[in-house]
């Protein structure tokens, strides 16, 4: 057992406290997802220094965040979410330089968090941290090398305005920005960024009136969903509502669905969707007026 590398207990649903396992000194892979461990994480796990991937997540963990994850210098893949932590994020997690991959989705974790404690992680492309009691907050990011991100997850994390560092982003993927309260308009940088990568946007649930510019064309070549429901949006947004005209070329031929819903007026999304085919048969469309819901449009995970 001293020289496993690999250690996976996953969806076994074994329960009550997680047994040291120190000894396993040589582990670089381990993962306890799906079960029903509870209590804290056991402090030996400090001294696993060769894992790279650690994955916690949908157990009944209950203490604070450990600041000894600082410890796992190596660790790339780190997911701590569906567990009901205490505390807040700490942020010695900002000290775990090769981290690319950070899971704290529905983690109960509260407080204050600021921004700049993932900002410093280089190598991350992936973070989430939807879905907790906390409230994050960006300082002014300048002069510093940020991380490229991929997939970026801030709903419901009680923002009132977009961060700063998204003008820096070019190889995102997917951004949720979603049920916050973010006000006013929709700056043109959002528009203007990842514009061969990006493949869905998430910004319903929000106070955003509408657009500082106009886009003309959006420049998004893959985009396949964009969400605006549940917002103050006024007067004729013509970038949003007349995907229809092929006499514009609004480079949507991927989108697949496009999700309004508007506290201000009643708009028909009759046919946002140009050029997709029978992709439009998974159109979503939200009518304010009736609270009619058609076609499929899950929030992911």
């Amino acid at each position: 057992m001293t020289t496993l590398t690999a250690l996976d207990l996953s969806r076994n649903y074994f329960s009550g406290k997680v047994p040291s396992l120190a000894i396993m000194s040589q582990l670089s892979y381990l993962s306890l997802a799906h079960n029903n461990f509870t209590n804290n994480i056991p402090a030996s796990f400090a001294n696993l220094t060769s894992l790279t991937y650690l994955d916690l997540n949908h157990n009944r963990f209950s203490g604070i965040v450990p600041s000894w994850f600082m410890n796992l210098t190596r660790l790339t893949h780190l997911d701590l979410s569906y567990n009901p932590w205490k505390g807040s994020v700490p942020t010695s997690l900002s000290q775990i330089e090769n981290l690319e991959f950070l899971n704290l989705f529905h983690a109960n974790l509260s407080g204050i968090v600021e921004l700049d404690i993932f900002l410093s992680l280089k190598k991350l492309t992936t973070l989430k941290l939807s879905q907790n009691y906390f409230s994050v907050v960006e300082n002014n990011i300048t002069n510093i090398t940020l991380p490229q991100f991929k997939y970026l997850a801030l709903s419901g994390c009680k923002m009132t305005k977009f961060p700063h560092f998204l003008q820096f982003q070019d190889e995102l993927e997917d951004l949720f920005l979603d049920d916050n309260r973010i006000q006013g308009l929709i700056p043109e940088y959002i528009w203007n960024r990842s514009k061969e990568s990006m493949d869905s946007v998430w910004l319903g649930g929000n106070q955003l009136t509408g657009f500082e510019h106009n886009p003309v064309v959006l420049p998004w070549t893959r985009l396949r969903l964009l969400a605006l429901w549940n917002n103050m949006m006024e007067g004729r947004q013509a970038g949003i509502y007349e995907y229809h005209n092929p006499a514009i070329n609004w480079g949507l031929d991927t989108l697949s669905r496009l999700r309004y819903y508007n506290h201000k007026q009643r708009i028909e999304p009759k046919a946002y969707v140009a050029a997709s085919g029978d992709r439009q048969s998974d159109f979503n469309m939200l009518d304010s007026t009736k609270g009619i819901t058609r076609g499929p449009g899950p929030h992911p995970a």
